[in-house]
């Protein structure tokens, strides 16, 4: 039986293969992690512009990095420290945002 084929990033240019840590989203985790820090810091610099944060963003950039942390904490061996530093960064980040929703009662939406 043949092996599934590999998936490459679908980050232009990236030949890296695709970690699906979320259904549809085909990045390597290099792209991955700076895909969610592009957004972090979109949305963190909105706060500080005292502009609104979408509840449904925030609680989708929280999901991502529960997921990525999985990824890296259950497969240490093939994360690189560059990859922890950068997630080290972005849930610093993540933790600023959270902040801010708790300042400004900024309401995530209900879990089911």
């Amino acid at each position: 039986m043949a092996s599934p084929a590999l998936r490459a990033c679908r980050f232009a240019g990236c030949t890296f293969e695709a970690t699906n840590l979320k259904a549809g989203d085909l990045f390597c985790l290099d792209h991955f992690l700076e895909k969610m820090f592009a957004s972090a810091s979109q949305a963190f610099e909105r706060c500080r512009q005292g502009q609104p944060i979408d509840p449904q963003e925030l609680q989708k950039l929280l999901d991502d990095a529960r997921v990525v942390s999985q990824t890296l904490i259950g497969n240490p061996e093939h994360s690189a420290p560059a990859q922890r530093d950068k997630l080290l960064e972005l849930l610093l980040c993540l933790s600023n945002l959270q902040e801010y929703v708790w300042h400004h009662e900024v309401r995530l939406p209900v879990r089911e």
